[in-house]
Order: C-alpha cells, then sequence, then structure tokens
C-alpha cells in the first residue's frame, strides 16, 4: 500500500486521472468533489456547488481538465478546472443521479442514470434535448457507454437486470436477466469489457456475472466474498483479471480464465464501496471505503494473502507464541486449521466437533485454548489436545458479542455482553473463582486485560469513555480507578501498550486514534 487521503467527510467515489498516474479525483458526502495531486496532496482543488452528496465522478478521457459530478441534488456538472467556478449544470431527471460518463469517443456527449428509471444522453452543446432511455423498471443506478462504439449503452438497475441499448434503436434493448429471485438482490454496476465489447461484467449483491452477449443466458458467475459486493471492474490492460470491492472490508484481484481469487487487498476497517485499476499501471489499485479514507495499493506487495487461501470462512487467527512461522487459524465452519510459514502447503487440519461457529478466539498465552461462539448462542472453551471435552459456559444476559482472554493466564476470560455489562470469568477449578460482574456505567463496546497488572481491566464505551477497572475493588465499588473522554463517538478498539500500560490506544468511529 502507498498511502491514503484523508477526505473527512465520507468519501464516496475515487478515480485516477486516466492521462496523470499521480492525480485522483474524490467525490463525498459534503458535496463536493476534489482533485488531488499525489505529490502534494495537502492542497487539493475543490469542487463546490452541488446542494446535496455527490455520488459519482469522472475525468473527460479527451481532457483531463474536464471533470463530471452527479448528485442527489437531481443534477449533473460539468467542471472545468481552469475555471471550477462555471460549471455546465445538466437538470432534467426526476430523481437522484446515480452516475455518469463521458462518452469516450465523443466528449460533447455525456452518459446519466437516476433513481427515475431513465438513463439520459446529453448533447453538451444542446443540454435542453437530451435522448431519454425508457424501460427499466425500478431505480438505474449505473450505466456505461461501449468503448469500442459509442452508439452502444450499458445500464444496469434494481429491477435486476442489466440492458445494452443501441442508440440507433433505443426501443429494443438487450435485457440480461440475473438469478437472484431475492427481493432485495439488485444488479449495482455493470461494465464493457474495454478489449471485447461483446463480455459485459455486472454486479448483482453477492455474485459477478460475466455475460458473452453472443449467448446471455449462460453467464459465468464469480463467488468468495462474504458479504455483498458493490463493484467491479476488468483490468483496462488484461481483462481476464477483474477486481471486486464488497461491504466484507476486502477488495479481491480474480483470475478470469481460472475462476479463482489471486489477490486479497485487506486494511479497510469498514466496507469499501469502490475501487479501480489505474489505467496506465494496472499494478495500482485505488479504493474507497466508509472508514472515510481512500487507499493506493501496489498489488506487487500482496504477499500475505495466500496465507489464508482455504475454502472455508476464516474468522480468527493467530501466531503460536513459541514459533513466528506457525500460525492457528478457525473457521465459521468449525475447523482448525494448523501453517508453517516456511511451507503453506504443509498444513493441517485438526479434529473438531465444533459447527456452526460465528465467534472464535484463541488464548494468546495458550493458543491450543480457544474459545467459540456458535450460532445458536452456545459458549464453549476448548482445548485442541483434547477436542471432545470442551468446557460449556453460561452466556449471561443477552448475547456475547466479544470475548478476551488474560494474555497471560488462559483460564481468565473477560466477557462483553449485549445488555451493556462486561464479566471476568475463572475457569480454573480454584475456590472462590466466582464472576466478576463490572458495574455498567454506559454500552460497552470493548475490553481489554493490562497485560502487566493482572487485577485491572479497560472498558470503553459506546458513548467515547475509556474506563480503568481493578478488579479488586469492582466488587465492592461502581467507581472505576480511572475515566477517560476518549472520543465523541463509539469506541469500537481498545487496547494497553504491551511494555507501559500507562499508555492506552483507542479507535473510535470518529475516525480518531
Amino acid at each position: 500500500m502507498y498511502g491514503f487521503l484523508r477526505i473527512g467527510a465520507r468519501c464516496e467515489y475515487g478515480r485516477f486521472d486516466p492521462t496523470n498516474p499521480n492525480r485522483v479525483l474524490t467525490v463525498s458526502f459534503d458535496g463536493t468533489a476534489r482533485i488531488w495531486n499525489l505529490d502534494n496532496p495537502s492542497n487539493p482543488i475543490i469542487l463546490k456547488g452541488h446542494k446535496g452528496p455527490i455520488y459519482y465522478g469522472s475525468f473527460d478521457p479527451k481532457n483531463s481538465n474536464r471533470v463530471l459530478t452527479v448528485s442527489s441534488d437531481g443534477t449533473a456538472r460539468v467542471w472545468n478546472l481552469d475555471n471550477p467556478n462555471n460549471p455546465l449544470v445538466l437538470k432534467g431527471h426526476e430523481g437522484e443521479v446515480w452516475a455518469g460518463s463521458f462518452d469516450p469517443k465523443n466528449s460533447n456527449r455525456v452518459l446519466t442514470v437516476s433513481g427515475d428509471s431513465t438513463a439520459r444522453v446529453w448533447n453538451l452543446n444542446q443540454l435542453d434535448k437530451p435522448l431519454i432511455l425508457k424501460g427499466h423498471t425500478g431505480q438505474v443506478v449505473n450505466g456505461s457507454f461501449d468503448p469500442k462504439n459509442s452508439n452502444r449503452i450499458l445500464t444496469v438497475s434494481e429491477d435486476r437486470t442489466a440492458r445494452i441499448w443501441n442508440l440507433n434503436t433505443p426501443t429494443q434493448p438487450i435485457v440480461l436477466r440475473h438469478s437472484c429471485t431475492n427481493n432485495s438482490c439488485t444488479v449495482k454496476y455493470g461494465s464493457f469489457d474495454p478489449q471485447d465489447s461483446n463480455r459485459v461484467l455486472t454486479v448483482e449483491s453477492g455474485n459477478v456475472y460475466i455475460w458473452n452477449l453472443n449467448n446471455p443466458k449462460q453467464p459465468q458467475i464469480l463467488k468468495g466474498h462474504q458479504d455483498e459486493i458493490v463493484y467491479g471492474e476488468f483490468n483496462p490492460k488484461d481483462s481476464n483479471q477483474i477486481l471486486t470491492v464488497s461491504a466484507d472490508r476486502t477488495a479481491r484481484i480474480w483470475n478470469f480464465k481460472k475462476n479463482t481469487t489471486q489477490f486479497i487487498l485487506r486494511g479497510h476497517t469498514q466496507g469499501i464501496y469502490f475501487g479501480t485499476f489505474a489505467p496506465k499501471d494496472p499494478s495500482k489499485i485505488l479504493t474507497v471505503s466508509n472508514d472515510s479514507t481512500v487507499r493506493i495499493w501496489d498489488v506487487r506487495d500482496v504477499t500475505s494473502t495466500e496465507i489464508i487461501s482455504s475454502n472455508t470462512n476464516i474468522i480468527n487467527s493467530i501466531f503460536a507464541p513459541d514459533n513466528p512461522n506457525r500460525v492457528l487459524s478457525i473457521s465459521s465452519q468449525g475447523s482448525v486449521q494448523e501453517w508453517n510459514l516456511n511451507n503453506l502447503k504443509d498444513s493441517k487440519t485438526l479434529s473438531m466437533q465444533m459447527r456452526s461457529i460465528t465467534h472464535g478466539w484463541f488464548a494468546p498465552s495458550e493458543p491450543n485454548r480457544i474459545a467459540t461462539i456458535s450460532s445458536k448462542g452456545k459458549f464453549h472453551i476448548w482445548n485442541l489436545q483434547k477436542p471432545d471435552k470442551p468446557l460449556e459456559l453460561p452466556i449471561g444476559e443477552g448475547k456475547i458479542y466479544e470475548l478476551r482472554f488474560d494474555p497471560k493466564n488462559a483460564n481468565r476470560i473477560l466477557r462483553i455482553n449485549s445488555n451493556s455489562t462486561a464479566t471476568v470469568l475463572d475457569t480454573s477449578n480454584k475456590t472462590n473463582n466466582k464472576p466478576i460482574k463490572l458495574p455498567a456505567l454506559s454500552q460497552i463496546s470493548e475490553g481489554e486485560f493490562d497485560p502487566n497488572d493482572p487485577d485491572r481491566v479497560a472498558t470503553a464505551s459506546v458513548d467515547g469513555t475509556v474506563h480503568i477497572w481493578s478488579l479488586k475493588e469492582a466488587t465492592k465499588t461502581s467507581k472505576p480507578l480511572y475515566q477517560i473522554s476518549a472520543s465523541q463517538q463509539l469506541i469500537w478498539h481498545l487496547s494497553f501498550d504491551p511494555k507501559n500500560s500507562n499508555r492506552i490506544l483507542t479507535m473510535g468511529s470518529d475516525r480518531v486514534v
């Protein structure tokens, strides 16, 4: 990864300048677009004028000093960066405008698509007479020109179809019907293969479809993401390589011929909205996320993703404390896998009787000890050396949504429940090991043992406060040792400095560390 651009407000979309890979366009929910120079990212050009969130933007492929933006305010705007205060305003849609693009052959022609179920083709020299494409029965959410024949247009819609329109006969589109029958399924994105425009990519909820327009009834489907896929595109120089991005916080590079994942890009802390290859150098990839950052990746450096190339959904993993080349992983199917980092093919699956695991945690000091929560809400402690005799523990009040092992004592566990409580459990057979319930001063979102003092625990809350507790005193008083206002919003991560536990790291929804 090269670096990231701090937008501030939620960033919705980003694009490389097709003629200059050091220049990037981003658009935001604050109603502005920004043009960034990656050599000097502290001073972007800011485009202001829309009266609502901007959803999409693109450079004119023939003149990168012109930019198109579209917005929830029902308009599209064409900006001249030499005179950014006087954009052309494209009015007429009766709903939000979701996407738009310049005609790659004639940049005085622009396509826009809208929540009013139509697409429009605009002549920038005659804005009052756009060509209106009608036929979709749901919101049209994306569209593009055929790069080889700009009289052909692709649109995709919430009506679960994509359509190929010939502008010479715009009432007779080719309709691509997707197989999902769930009413919540929508087609979110589509694009032509830049090297073969009889091949089309569409993204429908959890799947990516590749269509051959000569035989559109039998698309190829790519599967692997763990949540909704929101965008995909072909590599502009090698259309057998495909990029997809997902709400599962990852981007994937696929090998189309082998129908396999080639790379997984991990690092965003929330779902990814958009990703794209750099046109001049497709080894560079840009991704845009709900975490308010844009990241630039170099796939030549992404080698560690192969560590988890598995047919199972891995939900947690840990390094063995005595051997940094040994890794254990646990899957939602209930299997535990042991990896040798010196030879990834030399991995083995440990025999367990776990099923339908939603969460799993390893004890840092004893990774053969695992805590799991099942889809039925059962809470178990497992010993990998005796996997047939798990210890079942009480789940407490409400659902468990976080567990933490004491880093020095694998018999002690911090349990955080959805009813705002945190409880320290001792699973040893010693006497007087009653649970210690911490006072619920506010809804608890995270917790951690002090790695240097077994008597201290930190908890974080949805209101942005951190409390430091003495476990000896917690049963006698509702007052913590310390209370810190660390954030204005929910804290979703908390940890002690392992060498100096008077220092604490927090990360919150206000994007502040």
